[in-house]
């Protein structure tokens, strides 16, 4: 599978050359996951905001599923898949954050079907 939006496409690759394996649920999907096999970070693309990338945990009342992360270059990617919370989270907010143990425990948990993009050649 590869992302049909040439701006996901390169969101993708970014991820890809930052040593991440990406995943979809479809090809026409804005968003897609990306992991190392135990990080998971989640990267987004529209018109109107741009890039956008995220941390991802366990899903919680109080804090949702993710943080947003500045940047959307390869430190940032990076950044997005390892931390916990950026550091503007309070610590009331960061006793309900829980990471997942594995992007295998994701994907069981997830709501769609995740398949690994192909890897994504340079655009012209």
């Amino acid at each position: 599978m590869k992302p049909q939006n040439p701006n996901v496409a390169e969101l993708a690759r970014t991820a890809q050359l930052a040593g991440y394996t990406v995943y979809m649920s479809n090809q026409n999907n804005s968003w897609f996951h990306y992991t190392d096999g135990k990080n998971i970070g989640y990267a987004q693309f529209n018109a109107y905001d741009g890039a956008k990338l995220t941390t991802v945990h366990k899903p919680s009342r109080q804090v949702g599923t993710g943080f947003c992360v500045d940047g959307c270059d390869e430190l940032a990617f990076k950044t997005a898949a390892i931390i916990s919370a950026p550091s503007w989270v309070s610590p009331r907010d960061m006793r309900h954050v829980r990471k997942w143990e594995s992007f295998e425990a994701f994907r069981k948990a997830h709501w769609c079907p995740l398949v690994e993009v192909e890897p994504m050649e340079e655009t012209p």
